[in-house]
């Protein structure tokens, strides 16, 4: 009797990324083991994270970051020294750069940290100081390219200022009467604060950073005054007055003059107007009236544009019982304290005046703690907190208002307990917060809104994951991070051959890590990149791929300050552009051709200490080997477009597409296609534009925001606003120059937000949510009745949500997440109707969050955790997918009674022992034969394989539970099935 074997690992890993892709809720770190927690503070949204305030036992209270991965959560300062906690007084984050002050003794120090290069400065130390309570200093604010903040001396107080590219801190005027700040905001480059005076009247002032143009535009009188809420509304910076003449309205300031702006209620009584939102050029507001109750208020700037957005309150309502309002999804969502029913509700009112929705009820009747009902919006995902007698108060979310419900993210202290949430920030798409269970104290923890292969090597089989990471092919070889015990973050290297994975270099020796960044080829089999070494800080280096002795280019910034400050670089010819940073010229444009003598200044754009802080888009930005276009300020027209060609006279600001000092700072999403590069700007009116270069001439694609742009038959897709559809699937016809909306998905002002956007099979492939199946794979040949859905592999509200669409050849792969797999690896043929899981790496419902696919020697290369070993290195083959329709493609969608029903007439296989043993053996009077082997699910899990005759089949590598085998004739008609049970 022939054996058969068909051998299949099943056992795969599963990936713990804390990007917008990872599991739905994750414990980031728990950065103090003990019970109490480490409570974090201040949290507060920084590049790809957040940096917070926490507690733990090795520091006492200190400063600390996190991307939302145990690895990647750090301290930054120990103020203190030692256990003992410092003392903070305030914490803001400023473009790339976050600003505090601490306090020890009498003595106050202004700190900077920069995310993009970990540096740490201690620009100032103020004496005397005495005062060292919390809202009494900083309130760090930009106003051009400066940043004030206020200190507190004595009775009085100071207003100073930070150059922003710069270490250069000045005073700019003392104020002995003002005894408190309350708010800082900025106009027109000019800052507008506001403080208490002695008298306990409230004074509104400007200044442009110097003593002379520091003046007292209006003060506030009576009783209980106040001037705070400040928020940018068409040109003018709006907040909320309240004094004798008018109550509490809204004023309006240039930062030369302040005056009412809208007296919601004429005369000296009072709308108690309050939480000014912005959202589409529609202002909302909650204020009340002497009937009606406080109710939301929409606002176009004008008296007659003024009004409730109706009546759904009590008359006894107030204004103090609405919690926050915050922009959403083309309206605003509100939290507030219903009168009416004596308890919290989450409400949402959209910017048309159109439509108003009771979302749910956050609390039971009278429950007293509802200004602890906080909500925050995070990418397309509103949290908020709500309360019920069974669950306690948890954490909920809602992704659109017109087709979904709200949903319980996680029980996250299971029972009737709460987790305590008290503070929350979004960054990089995901919401970051502590909480607590009853395993852990508070901690910090993230949520992202939802909830033929081979391990390549075990790289840290000692104490958990290896991340490997930022994969880049060179000449036949991979490069990428990894780490282990003994050396840290690394660069590895591998040919993809068994025993061909290694380490490469340890740059920063011992159990340091350099991690590698920003991968570039040069010559031959040489490479550049940036890493960090406690001696030199963070240079540049290259390296071959087969000695394993990386080499310092050059040291920029002597000593142990980094001088290579780019998050990406760029490329010219065999040469690379980056930003160099020195005490003398600040962050520039330098230029290497991987020696330390070719490695130099380029160009001093802003010129002094100030920096241009050149940045790069890689690829996108290079055209041909002689121009290339990246981003930087001169001082003067902010942060613009420039182009070099590699040489001092060759570079120059290309395009001032928003004149003024403010630039054009936004830049995202630069995308090459073809000749062409596309990307976005934010104008003076605030409004996103995309534009399109050439790297000699720039011109306007479309009035509105653009991304995940993609090539095809002569227009340009991409994922487009309009203010009636949202973000939907829109079109740019290269010849005539005119974009239009190819559908709109999700009906009316929801999105369906298309992303990631691949050519495939002669259309393009893409995920979408249309509002009814969650977030799925669609497809679109351009056209409105060539747009569909290609599969609802996760049926139901939550979707299978697809992200990293990977195209080779006549495969599609992804990742999705569908309810009884969890987010693993799937893919999809050319010439299949049907999108297929390729393996459930990490086994049942538990997900290996495939990441970072990368196509290396006709194979499949990817992050993932199988739940065993932590986050290693995998890969995989092509899947072998027949050539022949598919039977039963609706297995997935039946239960297994109706499933063996659909089975009675074929012909019986003899199955035995059936088995309990490791091999199933199948006797059937026919030749030539093919089997597969199917779970309950619908999925093959064992793959076609030739079978001339009765034998035996190897399912060792099937978990015990319920199968169905198919056999199929040479014809490739499907002529038997059985169901059989894998025994233990």
């Amino acid at each position: 009797m022939k054996k058969t074997t068909l051998l299949l690992c099943l056992s795969l890993s599963s990936l713990f990324l804390a990007t917008r892709f990872a599991a739905a809720q994750t414990l980031v770190a728990d950065i103090n083991p003990l019970s109490r927690g480490s409570n974090p503070q201040f949290i507060r949204t920084a590049p790809g994270g957040v940096v917070f305030l926490a507690n733990s036992a090795d520091y006492g209270l200190e400063l600390f970051y996190s991307d939302g991965t145990a690895a990647g959560t750090k301290l930054i300062l120990d103020a203190a020294k030692g256990t003992t906690s410092g003392n903070y007084l305030s914490l803001e984050v400023i473009n790339e750069r976050a600003y505090f002050l601490t306090h020890q003794g009498t003595t106050m120090t202004l700190w900077r940290y920069n995310f993009l290069n970990g540096q740490l400065q201690a620009l100032k130390d103020f004496t005397g100081i005495n005062d060292a309570n919390l809202g009494n200093h900083g309130l760090f604010t930009r106003a051009g390219n400066e940043i004030f903040f206020w200190i507190k001396v004595n009775n009085g107080g100071e207003l100073w200022k930070i150059r922003a590219n710069s270490t250069q801190v000045d005073l700019v005027t003392s104020f002995p009467e003002l005894i408190q700040p309350v708010e800082m905001g900025s106009v027109d480059n000019t800052l507008v604060f506001s403080g208490r005076h002695f008298t306990g009247t409230v004074q509104v002032w400007s200044s442009k950073g110097t003593n002379a143009s520091t003046q007292l535009l209006k003060e506030f009188t009576g009783s209980n005054p106040m001037a705070s809420g400040m928020r940018l509304y068409k040109g003018k910076l709006l907040f909320i007055g309240r004094e004798e003449s008018y109550g509490q309205e809204i004023w309006s300031t240039d930062g030369n003059t302040a005056s009412i702006y809208l007296d919601v209620l004429p005369g000296s009584t009072s709308s108690f107007a309050q939480y000014l939102v912005v959202n589409n050029q529609t202002l909302f507001f909650v204020a009340q009236t002497t009937n009606g109750g406080a109710e939301v208020w929409r606002s176009d700037g004008t008296t007659n544009g003024t009004r409730p957005t109706g009546n759904y309150f009590s008359s006894k309502q107030s204004s103090g019982q609405f919690r926050s309002i915050q922009a959403f999804d083309l309206g605003v969502f509100t939290i507030v304290y219903n009168d009416s029913i004596r308890s919290d509700e989450l409400w949402y009112f959209d910017v048309f005046g159109s439509r108003q929705l009771k979302v749910k009820t956050l609390s039971e009747p009278g429950f007293p703690d509802g200004k602890f009902l906080q909500g925050l919006v995070s990418a397309n995902v509103f949290y908020f907190m709500a309360r019920d007698a069974q669950r306690g108060t948890e954490l909920w979310a809602i992704r659109n208002t017109v087709q979904t419900a709200p949903r319980l993210l996680k029980d996250i202290y299971p029972g009737k307990g709460s987790p305590g949430i008290r503070s929350m920030a979004a960054a990089s798409g995901r919401l970051f917060f502590n909480a607590e269970n009853e395993q852990q104290g508070q901690e910090l923890w993230m949520s992202n809104g939802t909830d033929k292969t081979n391990l390549v090597k075990v790289l840290n089989s000692t104490n958990g994951d290896s991340n490997p990471g930022n994969f880049f092919v060179h000449q036949g070889y991979l490069i990428f991070n990894a780490t282990q015990p003994a050396s840290g973050h690394e660069l590895w290297v591998s040919k993809g051959l068994p025993g061909s994975t290694v380490l490469l270099a340890d740059i920063n020796p011992g159990q340091g890590s350099s991690a590698p960044t920003g991968y570039l080829p040069l010559k031959d089999l040489s490479f550049t990149f940036a890493a960090t070494t406690e001696s030199s800080g963070r240079e540049l280096w290259r390296s071959m791929v087969f000695n394993e002795k990386a080499t310092l280019v050059k040291d920029v910034n002597p000593g142990n300050l980094s001088g290579a400050v780019s998050v990406k670089m760029g490329k010219l010819k065999d040469k690379v552009l980056f930003g160099g940073q020195t005490p003398e010229q600040g962050s520039e444009l330098w230029i290497s051709d991987g020696t330390d003598a070719g490695t130099k200044l380029l160009k001093d754009i802003w010129p002094g200490v100030a920096s241009s802080q050149p940045i790069f888009f890689g690829e996108a930005g290079t055209f041909g080997d002689s121009i290339l276009i990246f981003k930087a300020d001169n001082g003067s027209s902010g942060i613009e477009f420039w182009r070099t060609n590699g040489t001092a006279a060759g570079t120059y600001l290309l395009a001032d597409l928003n004149p003024g000092i403010l630039g054009s700072g936004y830049f995202q999403n630069i995308t090459r296609i073809g000749r062409y590069a596309y990307f976005n700007i934010i104008d003076n009116n605030y409004n996103i534009q995309t534009w399109r270069s050439n790297g000699k001439t720039v011109e306007l694609v479309v009035n509105g925001y653009g991304d995940q742009f993609v090539g095809y038959k002569g227009k340009i897709l991409f994922n487009g606003h309009a203010q009636l559809s949202g973000q939907e699937l829109w079109s740019y016809d290269t010849l005539t120059k005119v974009s239009s909306l190819v559908l709109d998905i999700n009906l009316g002002v929801t999105s369906s937000n298309p992303t990631d956007l691949r050519g495939f099979n002669g259309l393009v492939y893409f995920s979408a949510d249309d509002g009814a199946n969650g977030r799925e794979l669609w497809k679109t040949d351009g056209t409105k009745i060539g747009t569909s859905l290609v599969q609802d592999i996760n049926p139901g509200f939550a979707g299978s949500n697809p992200q990293e669409l990977l195209v080779n050849g006549s495969f599609l792969f992804f990742s999705a997440a569908e309810s009884n797999t969890g987010r693993e690896l799937w893919y999809l043929h050319s010439s299949a109707g049907a999108a297929k899981l390729l393996a459930d790496l990490n086994q049942g419902k538990a997900s290996s969050n495939p990441s970072e696919l990368t196509l290396f020697h006709d194979e499949l290369y990817f992050r993932a955790d199988n739940g065993k070993i932590g986050v290693e290195l995998w890969k995989t083959a092509m899947p072998d997918v027949p050539t022949f329709s598919e039977p039963f493609a609706d297995l997935a969608q039946v239960a297994a009674p109706k499933l063996a029903n659909a089975w009675s007439d074929l012909p019986k296989l003899t199955l035995y022992p059936n088995p309990s043993t490791d091999y199933l053996q199948v006797q059937m009077p026919l030749d030539n034969l093919k089997l597969e082997v199917w779970d309950l699910l619908g999925r093959r899990v064992l793959p076609v394989v030739a079978f001339s005759q009765r034998g035996e089949v190897s399912v060792k590598n099937l978990v015990p539970g319920q199968y169905y085998l198919k056999v199929y004739d040479a014809q490739q008609k499907l002529v038997a099935g059985q169901a059989f049970q894998k025994s233990k």
